[in-house]
């Protein structure tokens, strides 16, 4: 197990979706990479394999970050339903019809170019995306899986957080994170950008508002849903009764008319460093450096 000189940064950073077509033409529509996702057929429990490669005590620890989903906002049905997979096998170029969590051993060069920092982990989404060009942009999700990189990272399973390790990052911390990107919640922003309507004034209480904040540390531990969280679940499903059964009644986002949409990839990446890739269509068009900051 290696581990990268980069962590002496201490912290997880994210980034927005970097974006991929998987199947059909581009549009010559300009694409919105910051247009919503969300799961377009409106049905729960989804059902995650968990794959072979995870230990069992690591798998404990993933269910129940499911049932956090579900039990912060007081659902009557679960988002998420787990079955054990036979395999450590996953698919990064189609939908191959197994929703899974993955253990990488191997990090696979295609998703990380050699000049760029290995995430520590990614949920790569396989949707249609509707609307492209206009202001109800946004990406229907079909598939969804969560790859954890153990090729260059190490990661606690410890239930009590006491008896973790200081160079290990709480499994169930990042899990948490990535099933937020699973059900289609996007990073909030970085304090230094928030917008002027935030009205928490402290870094600490702001970062702490949510599990979807682009930074973590190792002794950082959330492994529930927050106040955000939550107000963004509630903005794309309709939770109150059924667990998003529906879309809210009153969404803009549904395809217009003739609008066959187009197959894309969506890649949300997890990284030690602050760097944050954007590509439309696999071009990247722009690439930045988020400050690092607790």
């Amino acid at each position: 197990m290696k581990i990268q000189g980069v962590l002496l940064a201490l912290l997880i950073t994210g980034c927005t979706p970097s974006t991929e077509v998987v199947q059909g033409s581009s549009s010559t529509a300009a694409i919105n990479a910051e247009a919503p996702y969300m799961w377009g057929n409106k049905t729960f429990p989804k059902n995650i394999g968990l794959s072979n490669a995870f230990s069992s005590d690591e798998k404990v620890g993933m269910v129940q970050m499911g049932d956090a989903w579900k039990n912060a906002v007081s659902a009557s049905n679960a988002f998420f339903s787990f079955s054990d997979l036979n395999n450590n096998n996953y698919d990064l170029v189609r939908n191959d019809g197994v929703l899974g969590i993955y253990k990488v051993y191997d990090w696979n060069s295609s998703l990380t170019p050699s000049n760029e920092v290995a995430p520590i982990a990614i949920t790569q989404l396989f949707g249609r995306r509707y609307n492209t060009g206009k202001s109800n942009e946004y990406v229907s999700i079909e598939h969804a899986d969560i790859l954890v990189n153990y090729d260059d990272f190490n990661f606690s399973s410890e239930s009590n957080s006491a008896n973790k390790d200081s160079t290990e990052y709480d499994l169930r911390t990042v899990v948490l994170h990535e099933m937020g990107h699973f059900l289609g919640l996007s990073h909030i922003p970085v304090y230094s950008l928030r917008p002027s309507s935030e009205t928490i004034t402290s870094r600490t209480d702001y970062k702490a508002s949510s599990v979807m904040y682009p930074s973590i540390d190792f002794s950082e531990i959330k492994r529930i849903p927050k106040t955000k969280d939550i107000q963004q679940i509630n903005s794309k499903y309709s939770t109150s009764s059924t667990v998003a059964s529906a879309m809210v009644a009153e969404s803009p986002y549904k395809p217009q008319p003739n609008d066959l949409g187009k197959n894309v990839k969506v890649i949300i990446e997890l990284r030690p460093n602050g760097e944050c890739t954007h590509k439309m269509d696999g071009v990247t068009i722009g690439h930045h450096t988020i400050q690092l900051k607790k």
